[in-house]
Order: C-alpha cells, then structure tokens, then sequence
C-alpha cells in the first residue's frame, strides 16, 4: 500500500506527462502548419516547371505537328492546350486546403499534402486516388498520357 502523499505524486506526474503529451501535440500541429505554408508554394512551382518542360519537351520532339501551349491563368491555376483547340489539362490548388486538383478531358487527378517530419520537414504530395506518394515529374508524365491518349 501507497501513502497518501505518494499516490498524489504518482498522479501529479501522469498529469504531467498529458500536458507535456498536449503540448507535443500542439507543437507538431504548428510545425506542421509552419512546414507546409513554407514548403507548399516550392511543391507547386515544382509541379508547374514540370508539365512547362514536358510541354516543350513535346513540341521539340513532335514539331510541326503539334504545339502544346502551357499558361499560368492565375498564381494558382494553369492550363495546357494545343494550338487554336481547348484546354486538355487544367490545374488548380485550392488554397483553403492545399489540394491540388488536375482535369484532364477523360479524367481528374487529386493529390493532398502530406507534412513529414524528417530533419527541416518538407512536404510530400499523396495521390488521393492511390494513397501512395508521388513525385511532380510522375504527376507530369500520367497526366500528360491521359490529355494526349
């Protein structure tokens, strides 16, 4: 049997480590926050250089044939189209969520954000079809091939 005075110890120092546990709580959400307002914008810059160089990547290899016209309409939206026709691709981020929504004719690609936090942090884009990570150039590449199929 405890004392009084040590089960009061014992308790004191399980509502310590809750708090400190609340507290490591709040301070990941934070860091998370801090990582992605950082890191989001360079993730998004990093996706749109990517389908820009597989636009002219195409036109080089196809011309003249075909041009592939790439145009940022906004900071958060962009589109791919040929010469004199529709848009094939449109691209947008949702600033609110950080989600970054691809239209393509045939289909739509939505990829979401995921914080990691690794050394500085950084963050990853997750295909909300797959749940599986995925690179801007792998993005570029499937996206292209359904606009172009």
């Amino acid at each position: 049997m405890t004392t009084p005075k040590e089960w009061a110890k014992v308790q004191a120092e399980k509502v310590r480590a809750k708090q400190q546990a609340i507290a490591q709580r709040h301070q990941n959400v934070s860091m998370q926050r801090d990582i992605l307002a950082e890191d989001m914008p360079r993730a998004w810059e990093d996706l749109l250089q990517q389908f820009e160089t597989h636009c002219k990547e195409y036109n080089d290899a196809v011309l003249p044939e075909g041009r592939l016209g790439f145009f940022r309409t906004t900071g958060n939206t962009f589109t791919i189209r040929p010469d004199a026709l529709g848009e094939i691709v449109t691209g947008l981020l949702e600033p609110a969520t950080n989600r970054i929504k691809i239209i393509t004719p045939k289909a739509r690609f939505d990829y979401l954000p995921k914080v990691v936090l690794e050394d500085t942090g950084r963050v990853e884009l997750i295909s909300a079809s797959t749940h599986r990570q995925t690179c801007c150039v792998d993005i570029a590449q499937e996206v292209m091939d359904e606009a172009l199929a």
